[in-house]
């Protein structure tokens, strides 16, 4: 993957972990990298509420984990919430400290994944009316 200086659009592969992720933006800033996620959101106040019910917080602590395996940079995370009824905006920047959560999260989640058992799947008769 080539990074270049502003900001793009990009989906990336990991192959050797089978992930794959797209980003809304990627920046180089610095000697860093910077994921943007731009997320629409009823309630700005109630983002914490949205980031641990949908998930937010695994996502990117898989984002961010992917890249920075992939490019050997390091890898900060901000949030971007529009107000859908307003219009109004937040910034929200993920500390180093909070994104070591996120991607523990993900790893739980990655682990309890690969223990399920694929090969004799069970799911429910479709019923029909």
């Amino acid at each position: 993957m080539v990074i270049y200086s502003g900001v793009y659009l990009q989906i990336i592969f990991d192959k050797e972990n089978n992930m794959k992720i797209r980003t809304d933006a990627v920046m180089k800033v610095g000697d860093n990298l910077e994921i943007v996620d731009f997320k629409s959101v009823a309630d700005i106040e109630r983002f914490k509420w949205d980031l641990i019910n949908y998930s937010y917080d695994i996502s990117a602590g898989m984002y961010t984990e992917t890249l920075e395996k992939l490019t050997g940079y390091k890898v900060g995370f901000t949030f971007v919430l529009i107000c859908k009824k307003t219009g109004l905006t937040k910034i929200v920047e993920v500390t180093d400290a909070t994104m070591e959560t996120y991607k523990e999260r993900f790893h739980q989640l990655k682990t309890a994944a690969a223990k399920i058992d694929n090969s004799n799947p069970k799911g429910y008769e479709l019923e029909l009316f």
